[in-house]
């Protein structure tokens, strides 16, 4: 089992060494090959925010926000 989470962690690290949209998350302090990894596979594009603030909200790293547009 521990050679396994090694192994699956160092495939992790060499996918975040090579993935742009990684390397620009990891310049982020905390956060490191898994958290990077896990959230490009888990946004993708990034384009499917229009605000930043949004894609921070849907982390949980700001709180939600609720406009009633009045």
């Amino acid at each position: 089992m521990d050679e396994r989470v090694k192994m699956t962690t160092s495939e992790i690290a060499g996918v975040s060494k090579t993935e742009k949209s990684c390397q620009r998350l990891t310049t982020i302090p905390s956060i490191g090959p898994l958290i990077s990894t896990a959230m490009v596979a888990a946004v993708g594009k990034s384009e499917a925010y229009d605000r930043r603030r949004n894609f921070a909200a849907q982390l949980g790293r700001v709180p939600s926000q609720h406009c009633t547009g009045g």
